[in-house]
């Protein structure tokens, strides 16, 4: 697998301007590729659900990650990785995600490296309209 810098970028973000409002809140990372940040976002305290498509190859070692990962819920927080296609058709076959953002979505999204391919563009943002609560927060960051 391939740990993308973008990730690393956002997650140095996250950890210094946003560590003391992350905790307690529900987090949907979007293409979660090997999992660090969705880690590190339990060990922070949010209730993260890690998500990555099938076709991508990396939800299996996702859910290794998540399966490995040290016990932080005395955090507060939780985690969990679940498929997810993006879309409609995607968010209403993974009925797991859909479950866990409820009625009021996600506090925050969470997007690194998601933006190269103008294909998915539209199933990419109906996906973020969806999941994400009206007064919630997304954050997105591309290198190239």
């Amino acid at each position: 697998g391939v740990l993308w810098k973008a990730s690393l970028v956002l997650l140095d973000y996250l950890e210094r301007k946003q560590a003391d409002t992350l905790k307690g809140k529900r987090v949907l990372e979007l293409g979660s590729g090997l999992g660090h940040m969705a880690v590190e976002l339990y060990r922070l305290g949010a209730h993260v659900v890690c998500t990555e498509q099938v076709a991508m190859g990396a939800l299996q070692r996702l859910q290794t990650t998540v399966a490995e990962a040290p016990n932080h819920s005395a955090a507060g927080g939780s985690i969990s990785a679940m498929e997810l296609e993006w879309g409609e058709a995607g968010w209403t076959a993974s009925t797991g995600v859909a479950a866990a953002a409820g009625a009021g979505g996600f506090d925050i999204v969470v997007m690194s490296e998601l933006v190269f391919d103008e294909s998915v563009h539209e199933e990419l943002l109906w996906t973020l309209e969806k999941s994400l609560s009206p007064q919630g927060t997304a954050f997105s960051v591309f290198l190239n």
